[in-house]
């Protein structure tokens, strides 16, 4: 038997919103919004319940520009997140023996965000904008421990307050400059360090799955010559870790890489070829199982899970008509 394993979830939403903006001069301008968001989830079936939630969200952005192609900008945000359907109905994993409940308490995350950047522009198209950010975090979404008479399970809930601090570097770079007309650099590296507080053992750790580092690049080059542009692009996410009653996992993975061409050369038409996975992405899951709560369990069994996609090609015909 198993909890919330039948439930019929209905949601209405709605939203109003304000803007007002103010340019005191050419350097300085202030924004500021206020959305108010209203909803009412009704669940049925196992759970009987009506919930109705009001979430005010204020946003205050200005912006300095000292001198041409430079601007800094600082914000103060309250975000909402949404909530997934399936978390409120049990889900079971036969092949992993996992059971995630479904949680009818289940609330949206919400976060104060504040935001300091600074933007410097160059050229026609040349940018790079450093971000530094602070997240304070209420009802942060995570995995929870649920007791109900036939056991204990994990279950998707919010385990309280948390904070976040990032660094965010953006960049936009031609490539002119060293003979490649047409040519652009985009990347995109995030680092995050978050802390909560666990609801098994009540120590601070990491949220659930978040990688501490992202990065992106792509370099795109536009040959007008040859009506058609190519692309080599390159992804990468840290490893990431995940936290229930009994049991901690830690996923990696190496670098994702795609290149690809487009052909532009035919009227209305155009053909893409691409490779995908070229540096054989590997995937690796590592489970620490433990015969009980953390806190007093011991630790039983580690599984080893690693996988590879291997490279694989695609060609696509795009017609305009």
């Amino acid at each position: 038997p198993l909890p919330s394993s039948n439930v019929r979830i209905a949601e209405g939403r709605g939203e109003v919103f304000s803007t007002a903006t103010y340019a005191q001069s050419p350097k300085l301008t202030l924004e500021a919004a206020l959305r108010v968001e209203l909803s009412t989830i009704r669940q049925s079936g196992d759970t009987q319940l009506a919930r109705f939630f009001i979430f005010p969200k204020p946003r205050v952005l200005a912006s300095y520009s000292p001198v041409k192609g430079r601007q800094f900008r600082f914000s103060v945000e309250r975000t909402v997140g949404q909530l997934n359907f399936f978390d409120f109905v049990t889900s079971t994993n036969l092949t992993d023996d996992l059971t995630d409940a479904g949680n009818p308490e289940l609330e949206p995350d919400r976060a104060w965000e504040y935001r300091a950047a600074l933007e410097q522009r160059w050229g026609s198209k040349g940018s790079a904008t450093l971000t530094f950010g602070y997240d304070d975090l209420q009802a942060v979404a995570d995995v929870v421990p649920v007791f109900t008479n036939t056991g204990v399970f994990d279950a998707p809930g919010n385990i309280g307050a948390g904070q976040r601090f990032l660094v965010r570097l953006e960049s936009n770079i031609p490539l002119d400059f060293l003979g490649l007309k047409g040519a652009v650099l985009d990347s995109d590296v995030t680092w995050q360090n978050t802390q909560v507080t666990d609801p098994t053992t009540g120590a601070d750790r990491f949220i659930s799955f978040e990688a501490p580092i992202e990065a992106q690049t792509e370099f795109r080059w536009d040959l007008e010559k040859l009506r058609s542009t190519a692309t080599l692009f390159a992804f990468f996410n840290g490893d990431r870790q995940s936290f229930r009653v009994s049991e901690t996992q830690v996923r990696e993975s190496s670098p994702f890489v795609e290149a690809s061409w487009e052909y532009k050369g035919i009227k209305n038409t155009s053909i893409r070829f691409a490779v995908n996975n070229l540096a054989n992405e590997t995937g690796r899951r590592t489970r620490f199982v433990f015969n009980g709560p953390r806190t007093i369990g011991s630790l039983v069994r580690v599984d080893q899970r690693q996988s590879r996609r291997g490279p694989f090609g695609l060609i696509r015909v795009r017609r305009v008509f």
